[in-house]
């Protein structure tokens, strides 16, 4: 497997701002950009033209590679969002579909790898709502492409067959150092959720069982001086409900303190469910089933709960940082949920 990383290592020959090669749809609207390169938690990102730029001046080297089966499609989710701020962007849905035209022009007419298969040998990568909302702008990328999402949405096209549903994880110091949990015998809280009403599932959460039972702590806002982490460590269960979008960082964050997460969600499918039996170390429970959380929970043996509680420990590696990645952590699983789905494209020998 060979994944396209030449940009990171161009980027230092760029100038910092570039013109925008224009697509047929810039040119219709009559709009010209120009970008910054800007540095997101060390990751070299290329904005608009100067990411226009990049892929350009990468593809003489890329284009030397004998074989290449499957390429990264460099696209930041994250940085569009911190632009859209800026005065000379005032179409944030225009800005985010014009990057991917912009990519997948300039990938179809430099690289001899976009047609043989329309895309289906690429990948993209998007943590970010607008990820899967772009990727409609451009049919072979919706149709064909692997797409890595957080949003792994099937009421909103996530196909679990094609794409690839992203561990969304929140880090605020950039490690997960004093993030390991305690083990079970510590832990003398039921079930713990702290957390703004984002969506239309936590409103349901918060009537039900905001600051009404000593086992099931429900918040909205933690007490001054209560740590979210210190409470996830003191629980058995931690409650994950979805936001506005399906997925929430609360899974991983129950994993690496040894919570046993309890996903309440419509249409999410969890990461790495092609080799991860979710069953095992995680509480399934449907929003009308939200009444009877307690129940559910309380009816969990104390044998039953260690042992998914110890299943938690194990499969913790599989969602962990490190940089640089260490064998079967998140990073690798990532690339490994990729390569499944690649498995799939068959392309002849002469392509």
């Amino acid at each position: 497997m060979w994944i396209v990383d030449k940009e990171v290592e161009e980027a230092e020959t760029l100038s910092p701002r570039s013109e925008v090669v224009p697509t047929k749809k810039s040119k219709e609207k009559k709009k010209t950009y120009k970008g910054d390169r800007v540095d997101i938690n060390n990751e070299e990102t290329m904005i608009l033209g100067g990411y226009a730029a990049l892929l350009i001046a990468s593809a003489q080297n890329i284009l030397g590679y004998p074989t290449c089966n499957l390429i990264l499609l460099v696209h930041s989710f994250r940085v569009l969002f911190i632009l859209s701020a800026t005065p000379f962007c005032c179409d944030n849905n225009f800005i985010n579909e014009e990057t991917l035209l912009i990519e997948t022009d300039v990938v179809a007419g430099k690289y001899p790898y976009w047609n043989r298969s329309l895309g289906a040998d690429h990948f993209m990568l998007a943590c970010h709502d607008w990820g899967p909302e772009a990727s409609f702008a451009v049919p072979h990328l919706h149709r064909n492409s692997i797409r890595v999402l957080c949003n792994a949405n099937t009421s909103e096209g996530f196909d679990p067959s094609k794409d690839v549903s992203f561990p969304e994880v929140n880090l605020h110091t950039g490690a997960i150092s004093g993030l390991i949990g305690r083990p079970s015998p510590h832990r003398s809280i039921l079930a713990f959720f702290a957390g703004g009403l984002h969506g239309p599932i936590r409103p349901i959460l918060l009537q039900h069982w905001e600051n009404k039972d000593e086992d099931v702590k429900v918040h909205r806002y933690l007490p001054r001086g209560v740590s979210f982490y210190d409470m996830m460590r003191r629980s058995k269960f931690c409650i994950c409900p979805s936001g506005y979008e399906v997925a929430s960082p609360r899974v991983v964050e129950a994993i690496y303190t040894g919570c046993v997460p309890v996903l309440i969600s419509d249409h999410y499918v969890p990461p790495f469910s092609d080799v991860l039996n979710w069953r095992s170390f995680s509480v399934e429970v449907t929003v009308r089933e939200i009444p009877n959380l307690k129940t559910i929970l309380s009816s969990i043996s104390s044998r039953q709960y260690i042992r998914m509680q110890r299943r938690v420990a194990q499969v913790r590696r599989h969602f962990e940082v490190h940089s640089p990645p260490k064998r079967y952590d998140v990073f690798h699983m990532i690339l490994h949920s990729v390569w499944l789905r690649r498995l799939n494209v068959g392309l002849s020998d002469n392509q």
